[in-house]
């Protein structure tokens, strides 16, 4: 079964750091807003390919990762982390998506989440924000 890891991404005001995916024919969830992450290649490790996907994506270091969540969505494995990053969204070069800002965790419910990745959210929210 193919594996994907994704990452909530918290700043130090307890703020979630959330990309709006790119708006194109193709690619799953088109201009919704989602986690940053992507799919484990054949040998890799589930950290090496999260670590891999942060640096493609945001090209940034992410600190005290923790698995809070494996299920199944799409005919995939898909795991989700937590993690910290102290860096202004000025400060974050966006290599992938249309843009990434951080939300509060009472602004997330009006948001065009990915249902998936909003049920997640939202039913680990003590894991996210404990």
């Amino acid at each position: 079964m193919k594996r994907s890891v994704h990452i909530i991404i918290l700043n130090k005001k307890r703020q979630l750091l959330l990309q709006l995916r790119d708006d194109k024919p193709g690619i799953v969830h088109p201009g919704q807003w989602g986690l940053i992450g992507g799919s484990v290649n054949p040998g890799e490790t589930n950290l090496e390919a999260l670590n891999r996907e942060i640096s493609e994506e945001i090209n940034s270091f992410v600190n005290n990762i923790k698995l809070i969540y494996s299920g199944i969505y799409l005919k995939q494995k898909i795991l989700i982390y937590t993690g910290h990053l102290n860096k202004k969204i000025k400060d974050i070069e966006l290599t992938e998506g249309q843009r990434v800002e951080y939300f509060n965790f009472d602004e997330l419910e009006e948001l065009d989440l990915i249902p998936y990745i909003k049920k997640v959210i939202f039913s680990n929210k003590c894991k996210i924000r404990c």
